[in-house]
């Protein structure tokens, strides 16, 4: 878990989940933090591994732009961020304990007394089984709410010093800037008006219109949600070219079927539009098609003409029920 720590009031304002280290997790972090309007000015940090990348590079610099700074603590001087230090010992103290499948602070931690008693962690996950990273996030949000509500040494709760915080340290972030700041970044070249990205390993294909023909791109796009991806020129920090919605998304396997259908759909358009031509106009269409025609609409009226005849009977004790005959037109009855 990664975790953003307000040192004002030590409030939890932003966090990630992963089952291991890497250069997203705190990308994560930050963007969780960041949707709520706005940065700090300043962050601490350690030296986590993830840092020396290039897509954390280019936040970095990205945010250092915008006036929020981030600095690193010397490796081994955990002292240089005690609130989030502090902060994780006493979540896992005394919260995460709640849970039965707790199995205490981390291996190289050297409180060596928090661990659960080893028979009452197996017997309690042989009945309830190990929760999923779903049901984990649940739980941390559930506990995060509990600890922001609660008063450590008789002082006010971290929600109540971070509400009452009159000068707070930060910068504002606008919906617009988010994808700019925190979405996954690649370059692309469009060709025949279309560019594509590997998400997963499946392959994506949008629009982008052939006035970009031959063009080097840069797309950001969320993995969690490809619904949209933006569009930048080679500058990507000058020149923002636009969004492409959802609408102009389609994968490799469905365009022969898009395709096929599309084509179907003008052929049962195509027929229906010369039946109607056939009925409105008979001296302007084919013998064929007005044949076609005029069999379905004798069709139709010998299938009404042939419905036998119904009778209802009065429902007992309904006084406004009578007796009635439905008699169905019969062309060969008439004078």
């Amino acid at each position: 878990m990664f975790a953003i720590i307000d040192t004002h009031s030590g409030k939890i304002t932003g966090w990630s989940l992963d089952y291991s280290e890497t250069r997203w997790l705190v990308v994560q972090a930050l963007k969780a933090q960041a949707k709520t309007g706005w940065l700090p000015k300043e962050i601490w940090t350690d030296n986590f591994s993830g840092k020396d990348t290039p897509e954390f590079d280019d936040l970095e610099e990205k945010m250092s732009g915008l006036g929020s700074v981030i600095k690193y603590c010397k490796p081994g001087k955990s002292q240089e961020k005690p609130y989030i230090e502090r902060f994780f010992g006493t979540f896992q103290d005394r919260f995460c304990r709640e849970y039965g499948d707790w199995l205490g602070m981390a291996i190289t931690s050297k409180n060596l007394n928090n661990r659960p008693n080893p028979d009452a962690l197996k017997a309690y996950t042989k009945q309830h089984g190990f929760p999923t990273m779903f049901q984990i996030e649940e739980r941390i949000e559930a506990m995060l709410e509990k600890y922001h509500a609660t008063s450590f040494s008789g002082k006010a709760t971290p929600n109540e010093l971070f509400a009452a915080c009159q000068e707070p340290q930060t910068i504002s972030i606008t919906e617009m800037e988010m994808p700019y700041l925190f979405w996954h970044k690649t370059a692309v070249k469009v060709n025949r008006g279309l560019l594509k990205i590997e998400v997963n390993k499946v392959e994506r294909i949008y629009k982008a219109g052939v006035e970009f023909n031959g063009q080097n791109l840069v797309v950001r796009y969320e993995p969690e949600d490809l619904s949209e991806v933006y569009l930048f020129a080679d500058d990507e920090a000058e020149t923002h070219l636009g969004v492409l919605q959802q609408h102009g998304l389609i994968s490799r396997n469905t365009i022969k079927e898009i395709g096929t259908a599309d084509q179907a759909n003008r052929k049962e358009r195509a027929a229906e539009e010369a039946k109607a031509l056939a009925l409105a106009a008979p001296h302007m269409t084919s013998k064929e098609i007005l044949t076609i025609a005029e069999d379905e609409e004798e069709d139709q009226l010998l299938s009404f003409a042939m419905l036998p005849e119904k009778t209802e009977g009065r429902k007992r004790g309904n006084p406004f029920t009578t007796p009635a005959t439905l008699k169905v037109w019969n062309p060969n009855d008439l004078d």
